[in-house]
């Protein structure tokens, strides 16, 4: 299983982006080109009216559901690689002395493609500051 902490300030759901396939290393899948779909679900968030203290609360938490699948290598003279996975993501907004935001992200996703075992990642996210 992979597992990644990341410290960032980019956007926390990271899994939109199209270089992302959760579940697989970056640049795991080689390729020319590609076509890739996503699927994603997310809940209404669940906002906290007392869930901290004055100087570090949280202010909701929200869990989104997806799956994507990729498919390389389109030409025919190519052999083309095709793979999909799954996850799920939950970020809880958190504030510090009133005013400064951060969101804390923990997501779980698996790849799978035929031939080959399931591949798992396990990922922690704590952006700072917005």
């Amino acid at each position: 299983m992979n597992s990644l902490f990341i410290l960032n300030h980019k956007n926390v759901n990271r899994y939109r982006e199209f270089y992302a396939f959760p579940g697989l290393e970056l640049n795991e899948i080689g390729g020319t080109n590609f076509l890739k779909g996503m699927v994603e679900w997310t809940l209404p968030p669940l906002r906290f009216s007392s869930l901290g203290w004055p100087s570090l609360y949280a202010n909701w938490a929200s869990l989104s559901f997806f799956g994507s699948a990729i498919a390389t290598n389109l030409d025919p003279d190519y052999e083309g690689v095709e793979v999909a996975n799954a996850g799920t993501q939950l970020n809880l907004k958190i504030v510090f002395f009133s005013s400064l935001q951060t969101t804390l992200s923990a997501g779980y996703a698996f790849a799978f493609e035929e031939g080959r075992g399931p591949r798992e990642e396990l990922m922690l996210s704590f952006k700072i500051l917005r």
